[in-house]
């Protein structure tokens, strides 16, 4: 009898022994805006949801516009105007009044700034009925030239009159990206992946990393919802 109470005891700890060694499945969230938790040999990670993650950034870079906005003017660049690839100097005064979509890259790039502006490219296809612009800026103006520009740009097909590139000197670009696009630029064909979704009036209200394909849903809903477009 003892015997058997000893085997059953051991049965029932190689049970549960068992069970505690089955790798547990990742808690899935039930909508788009939830955190999940993935249990792995570390203990339990939360990560965002790509809803979370791109309201993070826009409560984020709201707070930065707001403290912005209550600056003194001349402490901080509030407009900007740079080279475009036509050859004309313009910049935030004519792209008042709409909506635009800007991102850093620069043309000698052999993968991710291609591959950047493809996911571009697509976004031109897809708004090309709304009033939104597209804003390419080369964070190598050594090397790109408004002529260089021009044929990077027929090579993708962007509309001159929707899909703009610009060049300038180094030092304003460097400003320029990190006082008005609130992502600076350290040294030259270094960027942020991420492509920024400025309001009419040129105020950041939104980033989202080009990579995600889920990020690029919510930026077309984003976009649309701002424009009140289906």
């Amino acid at each position: 009898m003892k015997r058997f109470f000893l085997m059953l005891a051991a049965a029932f700890a190689g049970i549960i022994l068992a069970l505690l060694t089955i790798p547990r499945a990742p808690k899935s969230p039930t909508n788009d805006a939830e955190t999940m938790e993935v249990e792995g040999e570390a203990g339990v990670a939360r990560i965002d949801s790509p809803e979370v993650r791109v309201e993070k950034r826009k409560a984020s870079v709201k707070q930065i516009a707001e403290s912005i906005a209550s600056m003194e003017e001349g402490k901080w660049l509030r407009s900007w105007r740079l080279t475009e690839r036509s050859g004309k100097e313009m910049g935030s005064e004519e792209l008042k009044g709409q909506p635009y979509l800007a991102s850093f890259f620069f043309a000698t790039c052999p993968v991710v700034c291609v591959r950047q502006n493809d996911q571009i490219r697509l976004l031109q296809d897809k708004f090309k009925k709304l009033p939104i612009r597209l804003v390419s800026i080369t964070c190598d103006p050594e090397s790109d030239t408004p002529e260089k520009l021009a044929e990077y740009a027929d090579r993708l097909g962007a509309d001159p009159d929707r899909w703009l590139f610009f060049t300038g000197n180094w030092e304003y670009l460097q400003k320029v990206s990190s006082e008005v696009f609130l992502n600076g630029l350290h040294r030259p064909k270094e960027h942020i992946e991420k492509i920024l979704f400025m309001d009419a009036n040129g105020t950041l209200i939104g980033e989202y990393d080009w990579h995600s394909p889920e990020e690029l849903k919510i930026l077309e809903k984003d976009v649309r919802q701002l424009l009140q477009a289906p």
